[in-house]
């Protein structure tokens, strides 16, 4: 018989990191971060003798897009930013998708940061912030002022404005209170005259 048959691991099957992570069609960086915010534990201690996870591991880390940053509330649950995306784990393991099609690609979600009162999650990208009210989970684009931004050629700057502005996430250009940029500028200055 020349059937293919599907692999099915025993329950006590166990995985280096690499597998793990091939398995699951994520990085190997992705479960190291999970590892370090709580909802994935290795079989092993990594630090002695290695990256091992078993089965119920490689489920855990399953998520529909690659993760770029997690902001970690006191409860436990992960705001998790996707390449596309934003979603929550709970600690069941639960996954819920809070914003789908999130308008950051090409933008480079590099951080995130959850307020203390947890209301608000804020996320770093290239030139941009975005403000998520956890409560709505409505997403703004914040936009510092243009004294704080690379200029690009007109041209460039229409298709981007273009492209964020598409209703996927509402486009809004705030700027710091009166008075901050003239300090923030006089700083910059003074720095550089040392």
């Amino acid at each position: 018989m020349n059937a293919l048959q599907v692999f099915e691991p025993g329950s006590r099957a166990v995985y280096t990191i690499e597998v793990a992570a091939q398995m699951a069609q994520v990085p190997r960086r992705s479960i190291v971060l999970y590892y370090k915010h709580g909802p994935v534990a290795p079989v092993t201690d990594p630090a002695g003798a290695g990256w091992y996870f078993d089965d119920e591991a490689v489920r855990i880390v399953r998520l529909p897009f690659a993760p770029l940053t997690i902001a970690v509330r006191r409860d436990g649950v992960m705001l998790i930013v996707l390449t596309d995306s934003l979603v929550s784990v709970g600690r069941d393991h639960q996954v819920s998708t809070l914003i789908s099609e999130a308008p950051w690609e090409g933008l480079y979600p590099a951080s995130s940061i959850l307020l203390p009162d947890e209301d608000r999650l804020y996320i770093g990208m290239r030139q941009f912030v975005g403000e998520v009210d956890l409560a709505t989970s409505e997403l703004r684009m914040l936009l510092p002022s243009t004294k704080f931004l690379n200029k690009l050629p007109d041209d460039q700057e229409r298709l981007v404005r273009g492209q964020y502005s598409t209703g996927r996430g509402s486009w809004q250009s705030r700027h710091p209170p009166a008075g901050i940029c003239e300090e923030l500028e006089k700083k910059r200055v003074m720095r550089n005259d040392r």
